[in-house]
């Protein structure tokens, strides 16, 4: 019992943060070749847990550079969290495979 109170005490202590990459981070890790890696990887996992398309036949290159070419155009937007400004990147490059149907 000591024990839950105690993690709940440090849990209620402790400040949350919504999230851990921003925009200026990402930024970094694209531009950088020693860290491109993580990048691709970044973007890889917000789409995969997302419901955003990308054409059917994108590589993941060819998706991190759009990434990449949004950040570079948006630099007011890098304080925004990266996950956000990859579904924005990806909306903004494909517009039709990310638009509701009625």
């Amino acid at each position: 019992m000591k024990l839950i109170l105690a993690v709940l005490a440090l849990l209620i202590a402790t400040p949350a943060r919504a999230e851990w990459v921003d925009g200026n981070k990402l930024h970094d890790w694209c531009s950088s070749s020693g860290t491109e890696l993580a990048c691709t990887t970044y973007v890889l996992g917000v789409l995969d847990g997302s419901y955003l398309k990308t054409p059917e036949r994108a590589t993941a290159g060819q998706v991190k550079d759009v990434i990449k070419k949004y950040l570079r155009d948006h630099p007011e937007n890098r304080d925004f969290p990266a996950s956000l400004l990859v579904s924005l990147a990806v909306v903004d490059a494909w517009p039709t495979l990310n638009t509701p149907k009625k």
